[in-house]
């Protein structure tokens, strides 16, 4: 993780223009000026762009995390390599167009991302670092982030070289009990006066991958040998779109089948904790 501190992105400053270019990819934002003062108005993130919801008039900078903390799981299977164990299944499928085929992975992928969030979070999680610098606007969130709800997940004291083995504790607006809470892609940390800046370790549930091309990859569990659950979920849904219930109805079978299969062999979380 490279943090990068009051860099000045590319773009016009005119009091018009709203949108500016970074050097590096944005992960994290942590801070935004705008005309010499923190800013404290809306901002999309999208790759190295930010979208400031006011035009600044004089100056602007940005101070960002460029990568997350933890490198990303690697992903091998390619949607392209599916296709072609599909169409070795069928007997033609030229009828269904790269476009279809690449909508039916993005379901199939969305949803397994889902199955397996609920049977081993931390094994799609993500991790990175937030720093309470005491400023009651509180700090941007992760652009993919979406919950910390899960278990496991959540914001945890570093404490010098350690990471505390509990999360803070999530509260509300105003609260005078020592948290923080999540509101409009910051996060906020409680009681509002607080004497020291404190770095923390955000575990997060990051959100949903997308596949919009033949070179995008499946979640990093779903490798070659999970092909035959990944082909039959193809086939239930091609035989949806061909009209054809009675193999539907096969199909949603086997894949009861199948996915129980698939989560003995990747759940690594235990079923029973300590309390």
């Amino acid at each position: 993780m490279s943090y990068n501190l009051n860099e000045i992105p590319s773009g016009t400053i005119d009091g018009v223009n709203t949108t500016f270019t970074t050097a590096n990819a944005l992960f994290q934002l942590a801070v935004v000026t705008v005309d010499g003062a923190i800013y404290t108005g809306g901002v999309t993130i999208s790759d190295n762009d930010i979208t400031l919801d006011d035009a600044p008039t004089t100056s602007i900078t940005v101070s960002y995390y460029d990568a997350a903390g933890t490198p990303a799981v690697t992903c091998t299977l390619l949607v392209s390599t599916v296709r072609t164990q599909f169409d070795l299944m069928k007997r033609d499928t030229t009828d269904v167009s790269q476009a279809t085929f690449v909508q039916w992975c993005d379901w199939i992928n969305k949803f397994m991302y889902r199955y397996v969030m609920g049977l081993d979070t931390k094994r799609l999680s993500s991790v990175t670092t937030i720093v309470d610098t005491t400023s009651e606007f509180g700090q941007y969130l992760p652009s993919d982030f979406n919950n910390v709800r899960a278990y496991g997940m959540g914001l945890y004291l570093v404490d010098g070289d350690n990471v505390r083995p509990e999360p803070e504790l999530i509260t509300a607006p105003n609260s005078e009990q020592t948290g923080y809470y999540v509101k409009e892609g910051r996060v906020y940390f409680t009681p509002q006066n607080r004497p020291n800046s404190t770095t923390y370790q955000l575990r997060y549930v990051p959100n949903e991958p997308n596949i919009t091309a033949y070179t995008d990859t499946f979640i990093a569990p779903l490798r070659a040998a999970y092909m035959e659950m990944l082909v039959n979920d193809l086939n239930r849904l091609y035989s949806q779109w061909d009209e054809d219930l009675g193999f539907e109805g096969v199909f949603d079978q086997k894949r009861s089948i199948l996915l129980d299969e698939f989560a003995r062999n990747i759940k690594t979380d235990p079923a029973v904790y300590l309390l």
